[in-house]
């Protein structure tokens, strides 16, 4: 497909013939469909046939649109299937060139595909195929197009993805919008505008820039381009007033869509992005013993779908041994037995082309002697052009001798003798014998050169009838000076071609490939032209008297053909037989043995079936046991059914069954008391005493006035309340990889980097933390209350080495931190109250984030045991969320924090002066 830029908006100027064929419709166009397209500037026309049209009426169209001025172009599609892609192709080629020069003139002529041709025409140009079939909705007046016109439309693009090898499509954002001017339909009736692209909705007008070789629009960038406004009568009308839709992503912008039809745009209005809910990451419980789950009976609720059974893979394995011996014995023998019908069809087919060549140069032969006779008897002085030799022959029907003439290109009758009993007998007279000289003059004007000429001419007497001009006087230089033309009766070698069988076609061209001999009278009689067949340009263009091939037709139909020059004017024999009624035979003993395949294979997939089903039920009962101890439940009601290795399997399966739900009991009770790697580690015995140095994320995390809250409420209730909280804060610190280290009253120490370490632990305990400010946001929703206060809570998060390991004795020991780092965090955390906010990090956690999170900088501190001021960092947010606050004067209004009164000062313990705030 060529890629065209339409440089601007263009119009299509639709009209139609309701029925061009009827020999009752005017021939041309009306006066007022040419005004229009004057009027409008349309210089080209394309005319889509699909139907037999008759031909007088559409040369007068042809020359009609000449005379105006109109280029046509001309394409016929005969019917919506695949052999009329090549044809759809060029008929969307035609009227996109042509859209590209000015605006177009489209006519629809006769029952033709025009609508689909329009459709076509769009997918080329890069629209989606929904948007195409549009455009033929448009050109329907409103009627729905049949659902086979819109399979069509969507073949045709994936045919034009297919076949356009390193060519691009047409962008979209290069295709103006193109109004139809629909001048005359049946459902119409009068005038109508509309512009084409207006039945689409909007999205279908925004066309996605995608950078080549890429899956996705550039991240960030606005992806989507509108395409110019349409054009009325040379107008230009505004484009529709943009909303706020189409500031969305453009992920967001496609599901709008589709759900609600046609957006605006606005670039104007961006709507403030939605916060994204975090999923809450609750806590798994560890499973508990349950009672035994009886299997079902042979297996039956096994989960798995059949085709990963072991029953599917015997069948599969068998089946396919089968399938493959049979069905390559099966397509040996059909390649071996059609290859030898090809090779009898083809030895048959070249023996017709020589026997027909021979016939015809015969007659040739036979039919040129006598001309020379009729010629030589006219000649002699004081002959009687009575007793000429042509009256009583069957084939001539008129002979003379010819001079050129005075324009050079035609030919003017010397000596003249004519057959009047042959004449009579087809009802030719001597003005149609005239014309027909004078229309193929310029042929006929070839025998000058020397050549002997044979011309079909049946077109001018409506019956076969064919030319015969050979050179007849020449000059002392060898020139010829004239020549004889012979109009001969086509009736007697058209019987040499009549149809003999169903299976092969014979006919006669020319030099030209203009029929000569056809067993269809009426393409004789029609001047048909096989130029374009394959076998034909081979006779054509090859040097050798006879040939064969195969060649497929403009329908995809594959033919084996053979030629034979007869070696009179270039004229050669063509037999054809189409392949696969030549071998169809082949092909049914071929369908046939496929059919006794299929029975063999499906009486062996039921014995398969039914025997292996006593083999694979016991293994799938052992799946189905395996399916129960995954999810828990390690009492499976299975019992060992044979002694064979499947019944060993099987009583080992119990047996690890048992001590599977032994270890889960202790992993499980042990799970409750501390972390569930570091439970894991322990049973594998990969705990000891002592430890090893450590570069980890620290938080402490503490809830503010929590002495106070805990004198209003009754100790159930602080129980109900902590356990409450804490559920969420260790669903918060579970779901981002960390460990909870231990819980200190209400205050929680978590760590991320030991056991395991995830390679970004300082950015998974911020996450935590702030995943912890969002259910602490929503946990106060459900409160407010005297016995279930608002609460506020402080997190402090710092990161450095530590020493981690087991910490105890070899009777109790606990696997923990300690370090500067750890004291640093719980210092930080304390700084909340005096600083109002409820995050803040250390100045090392913060040079590891400081690209990930927004933060601000608060005083500084010195902290006991430290020379040096501590830089510390209040969190807002993520960079990457535009809803986070943005100051921390946001984030107090945002958690209802009030500042704290005290101002500067100090942290104490029992006296001992902790941290210092600086000024």
């Amino acid at each position: 497909m060529s890629t065209v830029a339409i440089s601007r908006a263009r119009r299509i100027l639709y009209f139609e013939f309701p029925m061009a064929d009827d020999p009752s419709t005017p021939a041309g166009l009306p006066r007022t469909v040419l005004e229009r397209a004057h009027a409008a500037g349309a210089r080209n026309a394309v005319i889509i046939t699909s139907a037999p049209v008759h031909a007088d009426r559409y040369r007068a169209l042809t020359a009609l649109l000449r005379q105006e001025g109109i280029a046509a172009y001309s394409d016929h599609i005969e019917a919506l299937d695949i052999g009329g892609f090549t044809s759809m192709r060029n008929a969307a080629d035609d009227l996109l060139a042509s859209l590209r020069d000015s605006n177009t003139l489209l006519i629809s002529y006769g029952r033709s595909h025009a609508p689909t041709v329009v459709a076509c025409a769009y997918v080329a140009a890069g629209v989606d195929a929904p948007g195409a079939i549009d455009m033929a909705h448009c050109l329907r007046g409103g009627r729905r197009a049949p659902d086979e016109e819109g399979g069509y439309v969507y073949h045709f693009g994936d045919y034009l993805n297919l076949n356009r090898g390193g060519e691009e499509a047409w962008g979209s954002d290069t295709l103006r919008e193109v109004t139809l001017d629909v001048l005359q339909a049946p459902a119409l009736g009068e005038e109508r505008l509309t512009p084409i692209l207006d039945a689409l909705p909007a999205a279908r007008r925004l066309v996605r820039k995608e950078t080549p070789g890429t899956d996705k629009a550039p991240a960030g960038k606005e992806a989507l381009t509108p395409v110019p406004a349409p054009v009325v009568d040379g107008a230009l009308t505004p484009a529709p007033a943009p909303t706020a839709q189409e500031a969305l992503t453009p992920a967001e912008t496609a599901l709008s869509s589709a759900d609600e039809g046609i957006p605006e745009v606005q670039a104007e209005e961006v709507p403030a992005p939605k916060r994204r809910k975090e999923r809450r990451v609750k806590q798994v419980k560890p499973a508990r013993p349950v009672s035994p789950a009886p299997l079902p009976a042979n297996g039956a609720a096994h989960a798995a779908p059949f085709y990963r059974s072991l029953q599917f893979k015997l069948i599969s394995i068998i089946s396919i041994i089968i399938a493959v011996s049979l069905s390559g014995m099966i397509f040996v023998a059909t390649y071996f037995f059609s290859r030898y019908n090809r090779i009898q069809v083809d030895e048959a087919s070249v023996k017709l082309a020589e026997v027909l060549a021979l016939k015809v140069s015969s007659d040739f032969e036979s039919i040129i002697k006598r001309a020379r006779l009729i010629d030589i008897s006219a000649a002699r002085p004081g002959a009687d052009p009575a007793d000429s030799p042509i009256r009583g022959d069957q084939d001539i029907m008129f002979a003379s001798t010819a001079q050129r003439s005075p324009e050079g290109e035609g030919v003017r009758f010397d000596r003249q003798l004519s057959n009047d009993d042959l004449l009579a007998r087809l009802q030719v007279t001597r003005p149609a014998i005239e014309a027909a000289a004078a229309a193929n003059g310029k042929t006929l004007a070839r025998s000058f050169t020397g050549e002997l000429i044979i011309h079909n001419v049946s077109q001018s007497f409506s019956a076969p009838v064919m030319a015969l001009c050979m050179p007849e006087e020449r000059d002392p230089a060898g020139r010829v000076n004239s020549i004889m033309i012979c109009f001969v009766s086509l009736a007697n070698i058209q019987k040499a071609f009549e149809t003999r069988g169903d299976v092969t076609q014979a006919f006669m061209v020319n030099d030209q490939g203009d029929i000569i001999a056809h067993p269809d009278v009426n393409i004789v009689v029609s001047g048909g032209n096989f130029i374009d067949l394959p076998i034909v340009k081979m006779m054509m263009t090859g040097n050798s008297v006879n040939g064969k091939t195969r060649y497929r037709d403009e329908n995809g139909v594959f033919h084996i053909g053979s030629f034979q020059k007869t070696g009179i004017g270039a004229c050669g024999v063509i037999t054809t037989v189409e392949e696969q009624r030549a071998l169809e035979e082949v092909y049914n003993i071929q369908r046939r043995n496929i059919y006794l395949m299929i029975i063999v294979l499906t009486v062996g997939v039921m014995v398969i079936f039914y025997f292996g089903k006593s083999i694979t039920t016991p293994i799938v009962r052992l799946v189905d046991a395996t399916k129960l101890i995954r999810d828990g439940n390690y009492q499976v009601d299975i019992r060992p059914t044979t002694r064979d290795e499947i019944g060993e399997l099987t009583s080992s399966f119990i047996e690890m069954g048992r001590g599977l739900e032994e270890r889960e009991k202790i992993k499980a009770a042990f799970g409750k008391f501390v972390n569930k790697e570091i439970a894991e580690a322990a049973m594998r015995g990969d705990l000891a005493l002592g430890g090893e140095r450590k570069n980890v994320a620290v938080l402490f995390s503490d809830i503010r006035r929590f002495t106070a809250i805990s004198e209003t409420l009754e100790p159930e209730e602080v129980v109900e309340f902590l356990n409450e909280y804490l559920s969420r804060m260790v669903g918060c610190v579970n779901g981002t990889h960390g460990v909870v280290d231990k819980f200190i009253g209400d205050a929680i120490m978590a760590i991320w980097g030991t056991p395991v370490s995830h390679g970004n632990d300082t950015v998974n305990a911020l996450d935590c933390a702030l995943m912890m400010r969002r259910e602490l946001i929503e946990y106060n929703l459900t409160r407010g209350t005297d016995h279930k206060p608002i609460i506020s809570i402080g997190c402090g998060i710092n990161t450095g080495p530590v020493l981690a390991g087991q910490i105890g004795s070899q009777d109790r020991m606990e696997y923990t931190v300690i370090g500067d780092t750890v004291n640093l965090a719980s210092r930080i955390e304390a700084l909340n109250k005096p600083f109002g906010t409820d995050i803040l990090v250390s100045q090392d956690a913060y040079e590891i984030v400081k690209d990930t999170y927004a933060v601000e900088r608060m005083q500084k501190i010195r902290v006991k045991g430290k020379e040096e001021p501590q830089q510390i960092y209040a969190v807002l947010g993520r960079l990457d969320d535009p809803a986070r606050p943005q100051s921390v004067l946001d984030l107090r209004a945002l958690l209802s924090i009030k500042p704290y009164a005290g101002g500067q000062g100090h942290g104490t313990d029992e006296g001992e002066v902790k941290y210092e705030i600086l000024e």
